[in-house]
Order: structure tokens, then sequence, then C-alpha cells
């Protein structure tokens, strides 16, 4: 997925499960909330953005 980081945390959900226990670890909402982009959920809850798209992608691989 190429510009994962602006992607919303709903539909990399929904393009792939797996990426659920990613968001979970992190404490990151990707059902109610997740109409949100990866880097603005990052943000909000001040956790490295490069970590977390880097675990993310990883289950892509």
């Amino acid at each position: 997925m190429e510009n994962l980081i602006n992607e919303k945390i709903g539909n990399v959900v929904a393009q792939n499960f797996k990426t659920a226990a990613v968001f979970t670890k992190y404490g990151l909402d990707f059902c109610c909330g997740g109409q949100v982009s990866i880097e603005k959920a990052a943000e909000k809850k001040g956790i490295d953005k490069n970590a977390l798209l880097t675990e993310v992608q990883a289950v892509f691989e």
C-alpha cells in the first residue's frame, strides 16, 4: 500500500484484518474511530508514527 500513513485506520483493517492486532497494541481504535488517518491517530496518541507504520507494513508483507 502506497502512502499508508495517510490511509484511514478502518480502511487498512478492512484490507488486512491482521493489522487490527497492531492497532490494538498501540491503543488505536480501528472500529468506531477508524475514520482517521494513521498519521493523525499516531500524533493524537503521541505514538512514533514511523514505528507504527513499520509494524503495519510488515503485516502486509
